[in-house]
């Protein structure tokens, strides 16, 4: 048997989850009426509850925030939201559409990911003035046109249905089922398009898989550069944090566009490409016209390398590879170019020339002994910076070469 306790007076609860039905822990919220606070829920769980409430009312609850805008967003955030504004990889949900949104301009853009930059590279952002860090849609809201979910909005409008506005009061029972929600609400954190993020706290990093082992080699003029390792063969983007010197001036290649910031003797690195093509192993990703040696690794909570199918990469202790065995001379050269090298023992030894695309436009392979030399033809190549690899049976080896009119 079920019945009323009360008509006059009953309960509100709302349960908040992700897109995937994750639950989200909410940090409370406050149950309003006409702007005024008539209670607050503090119980820091998954879902937001009002006891004796009245009925017949529409209410109003806001949600507690923990100030941290840029809670889960990454340079991965960057890649998937720029390979969408390419048109190479389409948002997939409506919700994921909002999220990238980030200025609410129902459009995404370049200044999206300029927000999302500024975020997080600088740990005192607030992200958008005027934009909430979530929020929250009913679950049970159908979207007109999932790809566009800004499709039939007013201005001055709420954008969606949200779930925390007109919110009535559910009678309280006896014999019936003990909570029944007025609605679920989707959690939706601002930036984060890949789900990195939890309700009001950092994300755990249980999605690591692998170590990432960051490798410098010399080149020219006394700079290094990160070259690419088996392990990020497959990368989309990373960022790095460095305690450094001000002076340095760093450059990306492969494909990689940077985005670098120095505050308080840190210098905070995003580097991201929208090609899924996989790297060249041992070409440079990463240049800086000083030495490693002048670098330490800092905030391990920052740095982090994604993989194109959203792989989390950990960096671990770095290696500076100072004994290259290379020589290549002249450099810069008009002709020709020739390469010296050595290996432990006799094996085959390939040379291949890239282009400022990371396209090859000479190689040469053969078997040589200990002590090896070749020469490659670059007088018919156009003046500008090419990248010479030479891979042995040891490994790869690289050094920057400019091509002279």
């Amino acid at each position: 048997m079920s019945g009323l306790l009360d008509p006059d007076f009953g309960y509100i609860a709302l349960g908040a989850m992700t897109e995937d039905s994750e639950p989200l822990t909410m940090l409370g919220g406050a149950l309003l009426l006409e702007g005024d606070t008539l209670q607050v829920d503090t119980t820091f769980d998954n879902q937001l509850r009002f006891e004796f409430v009245e009925v017949g009312i529409p209410y109003q609850v806001s949600h507690f925030q923990d100030g941290s805008w840029a809670n889960g967003v990454t340079v991965f955030d960057m890649v998937l939201i720029a390979k969408h504004i390419a048109g190479v990889g389409p948002l997939s949900t409506p919700y994921r559409l909002i999220a990238a949104d980030v200025n609410q301009s129902e459009n995404i853009t370049i200044m999206d990911l300029i927000a999302i930059r500024n975020a997080i590279l600088d740990p005192e952002d607030n992200g958008v003035a005027g934009v909430p860090a979530w929020v929250f849609v009913d679950k049970a809201y159908v979207f007109p046109a999932p790809d566009n979910p800004w499709y039939g909005i007013e201005i001055d409008s709420s954008m969606w249905k949200s779930c925390l506005e007109d919110v009535y009061a559910i009678p309280y029972t006896y014999g019936g089922p003990p909570v029944v929600f007025n609605a679920d609400c989707i959690g939706i954190k601002m930036g984060d398009v890949n789900g990195d993020a939890t309700a009001f706290q950092q994300s755990p990093e249980a999605r690591s898989v692998a170590g990432w082992r960051l490798v410098w080699k010399p080149v020219g003029n006394g700079g290094a550069a990160l070259v690419t390792t088996r392990e990020i063969l497959a990368a989309s983007g990373f960022q790095l944090s460095f305690r450094g010197p001000e002076h340095l001036a760093w450059e990306t290649s492969q494909g990689f566009q940077l985005e670098a910031q120095y505050a308080d003797g840190i210098w905070r690195l995003l580097a991201y490409r929208i090609s899924d093509t996989p790297l060249i192993k041992g070409q440079p990703i990463l240049q800086i016209n000083s030495t490693p040696e002048s670098l330490e690794l800092v905030d391990s909570g920052f740095n982090r390398a994604y993989l194109s199918d959203g792989t989390l990469l950990k960096p671990i202790i770095a290696a500076y590879e100072k004994d290259k065995r290379l020589t290549v001379a002249p450099n810069p050269a008009r002709d020709r170019l020739t390469v010296q090298g050595q290996q432990q023992s006799a094996g085959v030894v390939a040379l291949t020339l890239f282009n400022p695309q990371g396209q090859p436009v000479q190689t040469r392979q053969w078997m040589a002994g200990e002590y090896w030399s070749g020469e490659l033809q670059v007088g018919s190549l156009p003046a500008g910076l090419y990248w010479l690899q030479a891979e042995t049976g040891e490994g790869v080896l690289g050094e920057r070469v400019v091509v002279r009119p």
